[in-house]
């Protein structure tokens, strides 16, 4: 997991912290705190413009984290070539105007200053670790449109369940509209997608729809206008896990995503939603990919998935 840092955005940030008490600046002054075991990158040319810099050490918590340095990192994030290769897991602090633009384009998170003011309050209590209760008895949860509170940039998504693919029905009720969500606002983004299954071990004698349902989910998302790659895996091995996952979220459903039929709840369950750059959901998100990566190898399969890439 890589957090970008402009070395202007880091002057403006402390600027604005000493100046004012705005309750957002604080809130992003302790989450850079919380930064120790992410991989971080500065664009000065030494690390003695580091270590000489008493602002700097201060926000990328030097000694206790060591940023690696890439001077030129800020002229290579308008292309496309520099996300090609390495993690999808990313998150850019610099200190330009096209933020915005580059969310839509990239499907990653670029903030500056001015976005922290704006908006750092309202996507840091996003950001907080959530357990929704789900119930057929709870009446705000009537499908999964209770999700665009959780929309994010997104280019890279991967979901694990074995019993999501079930049936067609399963799917079209489920997977389909939380993937609607969670696209919602990308439809620039070319967004890759990997399924992983297993009907394999226990249910060999029976027929489940892989292939019919990864069929039905690539018409549906092209015909909603999002430009989509989808790759399933229907993997002979032992996952237990749930999960989605995303360039910034973890999301563990406790039994599976089979939660909706016929427009009602059928699972009591708790759905858990945990920040890609914040414990504990960096420490669950590192250990599931890990085991997918291992599944993957096993069974001779490679993704293209950049979320399953070291």
């Amino acid at each position: 997991m890589e957090v970008y840092f402009d070395k202007k955005f880091v002057k403006v940030f402390f600027q604005l912290l000493v100046a004012n008490s705005n309750p957002h600046l604080i809130s992003f002054e302790l989450f850079l705190k919380k930064l120790a075991g992410f991989k971080t990158y500065i664009n000065v040319d030494t690390v003695k413009d580091i270590t000489d810099d008493i602002v700097l050490k201060r926000a990328l918590n030097v000694p206790i984290n060591v940023p690696q340095i890439d001077s030129s990192f800020l002229n290579k994030i308008a292309e496309p070539s520099f996300y090609n290769n390495g993690t999808a897991f990313r998150l850019f602090f610099v200190e330009i105007p096209e933020t915005k633009s580059l969310r839509k384009k990239f499907g990653y998170y670029f903030f500056n200053s001015n976005d922290i003011l704006a908006e750092w309050g309202k996507i840091n209590s996003v950001f907080e670790e959530y357990a929704i209760t789900i119930h057929p008895g709870n009446k705000q949860l009537e499908d999964w449109k209770f999700l665009h509170k959780y929309q994010h940039p997104i280019n890279s998504i991967v979901v694990v369940d074995r019993y999501m693919l079930k049936t067609v029905a399963t799917a079209r009720e489920n997977i389909l509209p939380l993937l609607h969500q969670l696209l919602k606002n990308n439809e620039n983004v070319l967004i890759k997608l990997t399924i992983i299954t297993n009907y394999r071990d226990n249910y060999k004698n029976i027929h489940y729809p892989i292939k019919e349902c990864e069929l039905m989910i690539k018409d549906n998302l092209k015909n909603k206008g999002f430009n989509v790659q989808v790759e399933l895996y229907n993997l002979d091995n032992q996952e237990h896990a749930r999960g989605l996952l995303t360039n910034y979220w973890y999301m563990n459903p406790g039994s599976s995503f089979d939660i909706f039929r016929n427009g009602k709840i059928v699972v009591n369950d708790n759905l858990y939603l945990n920040f890609n750059f914040k414990k504990p959901g960096k420490t669950l998100t590192e250990e599931l990919v890990k085991r997918l990566r291992n599944h993957l190898t096993k069974s001779n399969e490679k993704s293209k998935n950049q979320l399953l890439i070291n």
